[in-house]
């Protein structure tokens, strides 16, 4: 079960979903971020992601690290649909890393994506390669963020 995997508390500031299909970064980040004190549930893609955690656990995760240029589905289309299945009580929504390549336009046409469903302070953009201190320092402003909503 998801629960057993990342722990117990609800919106814990700790708890990390990483989707990102290249497994050299996943693994790295499998590796890092638990260094840092996170919990992180690792997908290779957003469909795994959805199909793989419940909805009802879906609001256990306070961050997303989601690669933008996913296979199948891309990453702003799975944060998405994320976003959607929260349930409207959620009081807290989650801080949104995008992690890509692209150019800067593009990192904000993908935002641009989810805008209505989350406040723009709530989505944080790390251009790969990337420097686990950006990182680190990213998700402490996520954590700092507290809560959001944002009706669709």
């Amino acid at each position: 079960m998801v629960n057993e995997q990342v722990g117990k508390s609800r919106g814990d500031a700790r708890k990390i979903l990483l989707v990102e299909d290249d497994p050299m970064i996943r693994n790295s980040l499998e590796w890092v971020l638990p260094e840092l004190g996170y919990q992180v549930l690792p997908f290779e893609t957003g469909e795994q992601a959805l199909q793989g955690i419940p909805i009802e656990e879906r609001t256990d995760f306070r961050h997303l690290i989601v690669d933008l240029s996913l296979p199948g589905m891309r990453g702003e289309v799975f944060t998405r649909d994320w976003l959607q299945s929260l349930p409207d009580a959620v009081h807290a929504r989650p801080t949104v890393l995008f992690c890509s390549g692209l150019q800067e336009g593009e990192l904000r046409l993908a935002a641009s994506a989810i805008s209505d469903l989350i406040s723009d302070e709530r989505i944080q953009f790390l251009r790969k390669p990337f420097r686990i201190g950006e990182l680190e320092r990213l998700l402490a402003v996520g954590r700092e963020e507290g809560v959001d909503i944002k009706s669709a």
